[in-house]
């Protein structure tokens, strides 16, 4: 899991290796809805699918520290749940990716279709 601005940047590197996209998981073991996100919606069959395109990089904000305060705003984030894919190479956020809050699986797989094709 991802903590800091440094460990960030090197999964990105690590997943630009291989792929051209990366989904981002802001995520706390505090976040009721995380959990709901986790169990329903990223363990779906469909979602998976399109996480062999687009992997997820899981970066955990549960200790609120100053590491995790600092890749917040690196990500431009203010807490989780955030999702948003990013360019695995530049780590350039893509325009109307993010989501902020609870999501439904649809709305997900929506998201993610124009990177998995």
């Amino acid at each position: 899991m991802v903590t800091d601005v440094a460990s960030y940047r090197e999964r990105l590197e690590q997943i630009a290796r291989t792929h051209s996209f990366a989904l981002i998981d802001i995520r706390a073991d505090w976040c009721a809805v995380c959990h709901r996100i986790e169990r329903e919606i990223l363990a779906h069959p469909a979602v998976l699918q399109h996480l062999e395109a687009v992997p997820l990089v899981k970066v955990d904000v549960t200790a609120m520290d100053e590491g995790n305060r600092q890749l917040l705003s690196h990500l431009r984030a203010s807490g989780p749940p955030t999702f948003f894919v990013v360019d695995a190479a530049t780590g350039q956020e893509y325009n109307g990716t993010r989501s902020v809050g609870p999501f439904s699986r649809r709305d997900l797989m929506r998201r993610l279709r124009p990177f998995t094709r």
